[in-house]
C-alpha cells in the first residue's frame, strides 16, 4: 500500500510550499536588517515538524479541527478540539498508536516516531524494515542505503510522497519590533500583506 494510513490525509505542496519560502525569505531578511545595525540577537532554532495530516482525533475519534494540534518530538498530531491537548501531552506515544504508528528508539535512546511505511519514498518500491533513517524525530523506511540521502536533501517531498506534511526548521530571531517597519512584532503582522 503505496498511499497514507486510515485517518490520514494527503497533504497539497502547492500554495503551502510557496507559503513556506515566502516566509523563510522574510525571516532570512529580518536576520540581515537585525544584524546590520549591529544589535545581538539570541537566536533560537525551532526544529522541523512531520505534519502526521490525521483526520480522526487520536482522543476522541471525530473528524480533526486542522486549527487545533500538538507538536510533539518532531511530529504534528491535529485534535479535534483544545480540550484534547492535555491528554495528548499527558500520553502522546498513546496518541502516536492510536494512529497506526509505531514508536521506536534511536541510537541515542530517544523516542522516535516510527512511521512504518510500506513503499519507499523515493523509488515506490517496498520498503525494507532494516533499512531506515530517523530523520527529524522520524523513522523512514526505504528500499535501499542511497534513498536515505535523497530524502535528506528534500525531506518535504520524501514526506509528501508518503502522504504527511513537513515544515521546515527555522531560526527564531526573538525580535520584538519588525525589521522591516520598526513596528512591534504584532503589530506588523497584523499590518502585513501576504
Amino acid at each position: 500500500n503505496n498511499g497514507p494510513l486510515p485517518g490520514h490525509a494527503y497533504a497539497s505542496p502547492g500554495g503551502e510550499e510557496h507559503a513556506m519560502r515566502k516566509a523563510l525569505l522574510l525571516v532570512l531578511g529580518a536576520a540581515l536588517v537585525a544584524f546590520a545595525d549591529g544589535s545581538k540577537v539570541d537566536p533560537v532554532r525551532i526544529p522541523a515538524i512531520v505534519d502526521l495530516n490525521n483526520t480522526k482525533c487520536p482522543v476522541g475519534g471525530e473528524d480533526v479541527d486542522k486549527d487545533s494540534h500538538v507538536d510533539w518530538n518532531g511530529v504534528r498530531i491535529h485534535l479535534c478540539c483544545p480540550d484534547c491537548k492535555p491528554q495528548i501531552e499527558k500520553e502522546p506515544e498513546a496518541a502516536i498508536e492510536k494512529l497506526g504508528l509505531k514508536m521506536a528508539k534511536n541510537a541515542d535512546g530517544k523516542p522516535v516516531v516510527d512511521l512504518a511505511n510500506a513503499s519507499c519514498p523515493i523509488m515506490a518500491k517496498p520498503a525494507k524494515p532494516d533499512v531506515s533513517s530517523d530523520l527529524d524525530g522520524v523513522r523512514v523506511h526505504f528500499c535501499c542505503p542511497g534513498c536515505d540521502k535523497k530524502t535528506k536533501k528534500d525531506p518535504a517531498a520524501a514526506f509528501s510522497k508518503l502522504g504527511y506534511g513537513y515544515i521546515p526548521a527555522v531560526i527564531d530571531l526573538r525580535n520584538t519590533t519588525c525589521p522591516m517597519s520598526a513596528k512591534p512584532v504584532g503589530e506588523a503582522v497584523a499590518d502585513a500583506d501576504f
